[in-house]
């Protein structure tokens, strides 16, 4: 199975792990499922020898010119040329909502300021479970590879104009104000092409920063939990999100390396 896959299965695996903890009336943890997130990519491309997907974590204080999203996403389009995607995640909660918005700091005014400023394309990020007394429509979108089903929202995505948009008239989100019409899965922006994504902007390995305070996460026997974390009095730079993923789609270049 690809790492492409890998990711397929990971959104039907989430949509069923937070379904059982839904039932049960529990929550989720953002920052938690974020590194369960990274930890299973990880683990598979270990196990089975796969370069395609590297990821890079920041344990850095955030910096003063902070936007607040979770992920930086590059997906390699062409050539040593990537599509940027912001991405903020939202964990829903048992009742089907999305409680943790920041309204007061209007964080998708944040995003679109990203977008302009660093070329990006912002989305939300969302992770979904069948909730309580939910009755789900079924699905009505299809994506590059085909028709949805449920549990490929176990992460859905939303783009931030969408979410831009809503907000002016309502104060609380939910799935089903976005779901089935306007949420796509988070496979797509690993499978779809880059002009199917709408994406206008593309950026050359060479000015993705991969520099200390980063961190390669590895599938290392070797990792010792009590060595000290290094690069810790180094912030990030300004628009840099904590996490960093780089997907390739041709053979690994010694330019995405992490530079010395």
């Amino acid at each position: 199975m690809s790492t492409k896959r890998h990711i397929r299965y990971l959104s039907k695996h989430i949509f069923r792990y937070l379904s059982r903890v839904f039932s049960f009336k529990l929550a989720i943890d953002e920052r938690g499922i974020n590194d369960n997130l990274v930890f299973s990519i990880v683990e598979y491309c270990h196990k089975q020898g796969f370069a395609d997907v590297l990821i890079y974590k920041s344990r850095a204080p955030k910096s003063e010119f902070d936007y607040g999203h979770d992920f930086d996403l590059f997906v390699e389009c062409e050539n040593d040329k990537y599509a940027y995607f912001a991405l903020q995640a939202k964990v829903m909660n048992f009742n089907g909502g999305y409680p943790n918005f920041d309204y007061a700091k209007k964080q998708w005014v944040k995003l679109k300021d990203h977008e302009n400023k660093f070329g990006s394309k912002a989305y939300y990020m969302f992770y979904n479970g069948k909730y309580i007394l939910s009755s789900i429509p079924p699905p009505t979108r299809s994506d590059c590879l085909e028709i949805l089903t449920l549990e490929d929202y176990g992460i859905g995505i939303v783009e931030n104009s969408e979410i831009e948009a809503f907000i002016r008239t309502k104060h609380t989100i939910k799935f089903t104000d976005f779901y089935p019409n306007k949420m796509d899965a988070f496979r797509k922006l690993f499978y779809c092409s880059c002009s199917d994504l709408g994406v206008e902007h593309l950026h050359s390995s060479n000015t993705i920063d991969l520099n200390p305070p980063y961190e390669q996460v590895t599938g290392n026997a070797n990792f010792n939990p009590e060595e000290p974390t290094q690069n810790n009095d180094i912030e990030l730079a300004e628009g840099s999100a904590p996490i960093r993923i780089i997907v390739k789609k041709h053979p690994l270049e010694p330019t995405l390396a992490k530079k010395k």
